[in-house]
């Protein structure tokens, strides 16, 4: 659904999100899903019921926050959040262990999240084109 533009997923989209509230379907085996440059302002909270959820791209959109229940996503491998505008991660988000490539790029990160810190499966983190000026010692 890339280059899209509208404002909330789809009627589609929306089916998929009652099916995964019923817990009944195949979609919560989902592993891969690209919401990319569909200019969403706000995630459904169903989307942490995607417990076998390993790619999740929500690159160039709108969003300003994320769910909560984002780190019941446990077996997610894969994040990229670039060219949002979020300030900050969930606290629940350290729950993402399973987590090896994160992009935050292009949002309005002032300093790199906490939560990241405590990821010890990262291989990749990509964050330019942020407000941070100043690299945690942690990472160094």
């Amino acid at each position: 659904m890339p280059f899209n533009q509208f404002p909330g997923l789809p009627p589609q989209i929306d089916e998929m999100w009652a099916k995964i509230a019923q817990a009944r379907g195949p979609e919560p085996n989902c592993h891969f899903l690209s919401l990319s440059a569909c200019f969403l302002h706000e995630l459904p909270e169903e989307i942490g019921m995607l417990s076998e959820l390993r790619h999740l791209d929500l690159s160039v959109n709108r969003l300003k926050s994320l769910p909560e229940n984002l780190g019941d996503l446990s077996a997610l491998k894969v994040l990229d959040l670039c060219f949002n505008q979020l300030y900050t991660l969930p606290d629940t988000f350290q729950r993402l262990t399973e987590l090896q490539t994160l992009k935050l790029s292009g949002n309005h990160f002032k300093e790199l999240p906490k939560e990241v810190r405590v990821m010890s499966q990262m291989q990749c983190l990509r964050f330019q084109q942020n407000q941070i000026r100043l690299l945690p010692n942690w990472l160094c």
